[in-house]
């Protein structure tokens, strides 16, 4: 069964990098959302890379629309 978890990076846009690079589980989804800038840094963006987490930057209904659809949510 395949589980969808959403990452929000809000207060700690690196550390939500790390953790949405951290938590991909082989046939579940991993959506990293921004909601702030995420930092350019090279070694979490290869990461998030190799992960297969592509960050997005919703708006407020996407953002929900997300949350809605999702089986895990992790604010940081």
């Amino acid at each position: 069964m395949s589980r969808t978890v959403v990452v929000i990076a809000r207060s700690n846009p690196a550390e939500a990098m790390r953790v949405a690079a951290g938590v991909t589980i082989m046939g579940h989804t991993v959506r990293l959302l921004a909601i702030t800038p995420l930092p350019a840094n090279e070694s979490l963006e290869r990461n998030l890379s190799l992960a297969g987490v592509i960050p997005e930057f919703p708006d407020a209904a996407g953002l929900a629309s997300a949350i809605a659809g999702a089986d895990h949510v992790l604010s940081l």
